[in-house]
């Protein structure tokens, strides 16, 4: 029962959200880039049977919720003060030439 909650809350606070800056903080947390690469190699390792979030650990649905409800009602400001950690995701598709840009330059082109 806890297990089909914490998904409904992700689900409800992140995919079905409409604030586009809550799914950027949320993708954008390393904690949360962390669990979701180790949830997807699980999910794939099992010839992608269910959803991803089925081969997540009760741990990593807690802490997953927990992100996504910290991060529901974010806002531009929420992205630039946590901007440093979007250095590391490759958002080539931005770009013509598949060259790294600066988060501010991605963020910006996002807005556009």
């Amino acid at each position: 029962m806890e297990r089909e909650k914490l998904i409904r809350e992700i689900e409800m606070y992140v995919e079905c959200n409409p604030n586009v800056y809550a799914k950027a903080a949320f993708y954008g947390d390393p904690e949360v880039r962390k669990i979701l690469e180790e949830v997807y190699r699980r999910w794939e390792e099992s010839g992608q049977r269910g959803e991803p979030l089925d081969h997540a650990t009760i741990d990593e649905l807690r802490l997953l919720a927990s992100r996504a409800a910290r991060y529901k009602g974010a806002t531009a400001r929420v992205i630039f003060e946590i901007g440093d950690r979007f250095e590391e995701m490759p958002l080539r598709s931005l770009t013509q030439s598949g060259e790294r840009k600066g988060f501010r330059d991605r963020l910006k082109k996002l807005l556009e």
